[in-house]
């Protein structure tokens, strides 16, 4: 989520919904792709109660650094819109 006062999440290429501004939808649409994100970073992140934006942060740049599904990206508020799959 948040390092160094930037708020970083994770996405998909093919997701054309904002995790920032559309959460409701980014999630549903992260299901029906078959990613389920959130549930990746809860099993990678040890679950603990103290998991903390740091470890999630560490947690979502290990996802990019083996990129399983070869379309997980890190964003930013700023960069989202820019990481998007554009049509062929």
């Amino acid at each position: 989520m948040s390092n160094t006062s930037t708020t970083w999440l994770l996405t998909t290429v093919d997701n054309p919904y904002s995790p920032f501004d559309d959460f409701k939808r980014w999630y549903s649409e992260d299901l029906r792709l078959g990613y389920n994100t959130c549930g990746l970073i809860a099993r990678l992140s040890n679950a603990s109660d103290d998991f903390n934006d740091d470890e999630e942060f560490e947690v979502m740049r290990r996802i990019i650094e083996y990129n399983w599904s070869g379309k997980h990206v890190m964003v930013t508020r700023d960069t989202w819109s820019m990481e998007l799959e554009r049509p062929s």
